[in-house]
């Protein structure tokens, strides 16, 4: 039995590395660049953000769906800033 339980493990550790291992590949990827988007210093602001919950407004124009977009995809990609996306749709009075 001892042995089993060893193995899993061991088992697990090597999970847990090659987790950590793709985390760090994921983080070494220009996501921006492949996708040939270059944001404004505004969205620029807004993607270097640690705080989980941000607020973005502004009139039309402003490159709120972009940034949206990125918030919500980002998160695939491993890389900060890249969290939960608020919606742009307007709030109800």
């Amino acid at each position: 039995m001892t042995a089993k339980l060893e193995k899993l493990r061991r088992l697990k550790a090597l999970q847990a590395e090659a987790q950590r291992r793709e985390s760090e590949r994921l983080r070494k990827i220009d996501v921006f660049g492949l996708l040939g988007y270059v944001p404004t210093p505004k969205q620029q602001e807004f993607h270097d953000a640690d705080e989980y919950d941000l607020l973005y407004g502004g009139a039309a124009g402003g490159g709120k769906v972009a940034r949206s977009s990125w918030r919500l995809y980002g998160p695939a990609s491993g890389i900060r800033g890249s969290g939960s996306a608020l919606s742009d749709a307007p709030m109800a009075s």
